[in-house]
């Protein structure tokens, strides 16, 4: 079997006379397969249509060849990829720490701390370190953060209930999941990455815009990653409309 590089050195697919097979299977710009033929052939094919032989396949038995405009297969592939770039927000958690003691003014502070992250479409762990005998107040500052919660109900959903843990308490707050009224509309909104996890597009924040410069409102617009809670719901709207 002859020898072929899996791709060149700049990781793109190897094309015309960089490949070095003998024979190869040839697929032609409209998806008819050619058939097996010598890589002599094969070139002689693309350099009459003015296309470029592009090795798709380099590990099969006999390295697989496209016929296509190279350059303009990666100018697409490119603008593709800077486009899926440009519109996914990776969900970053922000920590926002209260205190048994915390007054007034503090509180409010943290409230308004926590809406923009989240306005932000990102999650926020709030948590609370217990020093000496302020871990007796435990069960008060469980209330304190049901009460946070709460303030920032309109915008937030609780992932993870107040927890103790040792002599730390933390709870987690993510972007509500708009609600899809169909499935259909489920798959509207919905993306599905390479990797399998899900992207929902941030139409229902757009109550929020009003006020926002135009950098806040495209941000609203934007893809964020759906928190793990609300997975199963969607693959099994998903699985519906198939």
């Amino acid at each position: 079997m002859d020898s072929i590089k899996p791709t060149d050195k700049k990781g793109e697919n190897l094309i015309n006379e960089q490949i070095e097979a003998s024979y190869v299977l040839v697929i032609d710009e409209s998806g008819s397969q050619l058939g097996k033929l010598p890589i002599e052939e094969a070139l002689s094919i693309a350099y009459d249509k003015g296309l470029d032989l592009v090795c798709v396949a380099p590990n099969a038995e006999v390295p697989v060849c496209k016929l296509m405009d190279y350059s303009k297969f990666r100018y697409e592939q490119n603008k593709r990829a800077k486009e899926a770039k440009k519109n996914q927000k990776i969900i970053s958690v922000k920590e926002v720490r209260l205190s048994p003691t915390i007054d007034v003014g503090d509180y409010e502070t943290k409230a308004r701390a926590a809406r923009k992250f989240i306005e932000g479409g990102d999650k926020v762990k709030v948590s609370c370190r217990f020093r000496g005998r302020m871990i007796e107040q435990a069960n008060n500052t469980k209330e304190l953060f049901i009460k946070f919660a709460e303030k920032l109900s309109d915008i937030a959903q609780v992932d993870q209930q107040p927890t103790l843990d040792g002599r730390n308490m933390f709870m987690v707050l993510s972007p509500i999941m708009p609600k899809m009224k169909t499935h259909a509309g489920t798959k509207k909104r919905i993306k599905v990455t390479g990797s399998g996890k899900f992207k929902r597009s941030r139409a229902g924040n757009q109550h929020l815009a009003p006020g926002k410069t135009q950098k806040q409102t495209r941000q609203l617009r934007k893809f964020s990653l759906v928190t793990t809670s609300d997975c199963k719901r969607i693959r099994q709207q998903l699985d519906q409309i198939k």
